[in-house]
C-alpha cells in the first residue's frame, strides 16, 4: 500500500510538471537595432543609379 502511494504521488508531480510549465524568458535586448537593420534595407538604393539600365531592359522584354 505504502509504494502504491508512493508511485501515485511521484507519477502526480511529474504530470503536475508538465502541467503547468513556466513562460520562457523573453530576450531582454533585440540582437539589432532598428537603426542598424534599417540601414540594410536601404543599401539597395546606392546602387539604384549603377542598374537603372538594366532594370529598364528587364522590365521592358
Amino acid at each position: 500500500m505504502f509504494w502504491a502511494i508512493v508511485n501515485f504521488v511521484h507519477q502526480k508531480k511529474h504530470l503536475q510538471k508538465y502541467v503547468s510549465r513556466q513562460k520562457d524568458q523573453r530576450r531582454k535586448y533585440r540582437r539589432r537595432s532598428i537603426f542598424g537593420s534599417g540601414q540594410d534595407g536601404e543599401e539597395w538604393v546606392n546602387y539604384l543609379d549603377r542598374y537603372k539600365l538594366e532594370v529598364k531592359r528587364v522590365n521592358a522584354s
